[in-house]
């Protein structure tokens, strides 16, 4: 039950702070265009950065807090939490317009019955495969740009973003010559974390920074659904002493606390200072279940990232 209720706290409140906007410029307002309701925040953030933001989404005081880019328009209807949403307030909202449609997913299947006779598509983020690839996010974002009848400005948004993840790789390279392999992780606990597979979305956030991402697949299987495998902390002395290890926050000021007095922390040598010692940097939040703007937060991230440790710097 604890492990399931990580899950759900992580996949609710995983996500990013605000960066600098990945979104194109808003068009002029188009009284024929379609109008967007979705719980879901992967296609309210690639709407949005298309430059054709939801008329409402779940939680979006949360989505600026813990989502932030590409952010929200002030004038969105909030219509409640993402898995259980003001049920009212959504049947007020499809009876009240035309040239409207509901974008989920299947995480979402339970909510399909109050939907009424409103349109409905679905379009998920997720990787289809053992190991993801652009054309899995790109497909479900030239998706979204049919159904509101804008394919060129999703492609000009993905054209945009791939180039821009290409230009942070480089820097990254430049800037840190020395990191040759990466390892994505997030800790539930000081003693619990999960390691970031190639069903997620940083294989091919990786590949097209050309980076190298270490997933520790050969060694502990493929990854689950959500793109990770559970690891105990003392599995990450499978990780060669080369590979850094990139930290996902929540990574609270009391598990720093606890990790640093964890004896087979201070043997992994993480972040210490002494030259010899493993390199590693904290991130904040990402929206890990999201699509091409998580991505290139997470480059831009990457590349502010503060890297602790003798072996980031060669």
């Amino acid at each position: 039950m604890r492990a399931c209720y990580l899950l759900l706290v992580l996949l609710f409140l995983t996500a990013c702070q605000p960066q600098r906007d990945l979104k194109l410029e808003a068009p002029p307002a188009d009284a024929h265009s379609v109008k967007v309701i979705t719980p879901d925040w992967a296609v309210a953030s690639t709407l949005t950065a298309i430059g054709y933001p939801p008329i409402a989404t779940g939680d979006t005081k949360s989505y600026r807090e813990w989502v932030g880019t590409p952010s929200l328009p002030s004038d969105i209807i909030d219509i409640g939490e993402r898995f259980t949403p003001n049920f009212e307030r959504l049947a007020q909202l499809t009876s009240a317009s035309e040239n409207m449609v509901i974008i989920d997913n299947d995480f979402y299947a339970h909510l399909r019955p109050a939907y009424g006779n409103t349109p409905h598509k679905s379009v998920s983020f997720m990787s289809k495969n053992a190991v993801a690839t652009w054309q899995d996010y790109a497909e479900p974002t030239l998706q979204l740009g049919e159904i509101i009848h804008q394919p060129q400005r999703a492609q000009q948004f993905l054209t945009q973003s791939k180039k821009q993840l290409g230009e942070l790789g480089a820097t990254f390279r430049q800037k840190y010559p020395h990191i040759k392999k990466i390892a994505v992780v997030q800790f539930a606990d000081s003693n619990n974390l999960r390691i970031y597979t190639n069903n997620s979305l940083f294989r091919p956030t990786f590949e097209v920074m050309g980076l190298n991402l270490i997933t520790l697949e050969d060694q502990m299987g493929k990854g689950n659904l959500w793109g990770f495998n559970s690891l105990a902390l003392g599995d990450l002395a499978k990780l060669d002493d080369d590979t850094c290890l990139v930290v996902v926050e929540p990574f609270s000021p009391m598990l720093r606390q606890e990790l640093a007095k964890n004896l087979l922390w201070q043997r992994l040598g993480y972040g210490a200072r002494a030259n010899n010692s493993r390199c590693m940097a904290v991130l904040p939040p990402i929206w890990l279940y999201g699509g091409v703007s998580s991505m290139v937060v997470f480059g831009e991230r990457l590349n502010q990232a503060h890297w602790l440790g003798g072996k980031a710097n060669g």
